[in-house]
């Protein structure tokens, strides 16, 4: 089976249960989304890490990438009409050299600002996490915070 990026969708009763699954590496992720109303009510995630080359996650003695290059989101004209605010979270894949690889929305809003989101951060660049001092393919969540104040969304 050839697997880049699965989705599959399933709805019990008044609840809709969205499960993705991702080629990482040499590894396979699964992150799953339970929403009601159009709101994610609950999250779960895992993985399946065969080898060692699989990117690693944030924390422990695996230090943070830092942002050195930011693209702040467009906010979607839509979501501006309708005064939509809020935090999403997105996790992403930054190789080993600090390279934005993939980026998936865990905590979605509404109107076109997850799109915009990951559109941006796409466009990031980080110095690379590290492991015992080496640069290493790391697994990130960044939060960006989209608000109407007149400030440009934030991490």
């Amino acid at each position: 089976m050839s697997l880049k990026n699965e989705v599959a969708e399933a709805a019990v009763e008044d609840l809709r249960v969205r499960v993705r699954l991702k080629k990482l590496g040499t590894g396979v992720s699964a992150l799953g989304e339970v929403e009601r109303e159009q709101q994610v009510i609950d999250l779960f995630a895992s993985g399946w890490p065969p080898g060692r080359t699989d990117p690693l996650r944030v924390g422990g003695d695996v230090k943070a990438p830092v942002n050195t290059t930011r693209v702040n989101p467009i906010y979607p004209e839509e979501a501006r009409a309708k005064r939509i605010q809020g935090i999403g979270i997105l996790e992403v894949l930054i190789d080993k050299t600090g390279i934005v690889k993939d980026a998936t929305v865990l905590k979605r809003l509404p109107y076109g600002l997850s799109e915009a989101a990951v559109e941006a951060v796409r466009q990031w660049t980080f110095v690379p996490a590290t492991k015992d001092g080496q640069a290493v393919d790391a697994v990130f969540n960044l939060t960006i915070n989209f608000r109407l104040d007149g400030s440009k969304p934030e991490q």
